[in-house]
C-alpha cells in the first residue's frame, strides 16, 4: 500500500509545459498548492515551508514515473518528477 499524503505542490512555472506531456499522470494530476519561484531541487523531507498562508512540512519531494507510462524515454523522468512535493499541514 502506497503512502497517502495530506498535501501536494507543484510548480507554477511548468503548468504550460505540462500540458505537452502525454503521460499518465500529466492529464490527472492536480496539485493543492501551485507555487511560484520555489526551487524543488532544493526541498528536503523534513523541511517547512509556506505556500498558500500554510506551514507544510515536505515529506517527499518528486512523484515518481510509473513503469509504464507512454512518455519517451527521453523525456524521462517526466517534469512531474523534478517538480512535485508532498507533505503534511502543520497547522
Amino acid at each position: 500500500m502506497s503512502k497517502k499524503y495530506e498535501v501536494s505542490l507543484m510548480a507554477g512555472e511548468i503548468t504550460e509545459e505540462i500540458k505537452l506531456v502525454d503521460g499518465f499522470c500529466t492529464k490527472k494530476f492536480k496539485a493543492d498548492h501551485i507555487t511560484r519561484g520555489l526551487d524543488y531541487s532544493k526541498l528536503e523531507a523534513g523541511q517547512t515551508i509556506e505556500a498558500d498562508g500554510r506551514r507544510i512540512r515536505i515529506a517527499k519531494v518528486g512523484k515518481p514515473c510509473f513503469k509504464d507510462c507512454p512518455v519517451p524515454k527521453e523525456q524521462k523522468p517526466c517534469i512531474l518528477n523534478r517538480n512535485v512535493a508532498f507533505g503534511e499541514y502543520e497547522d
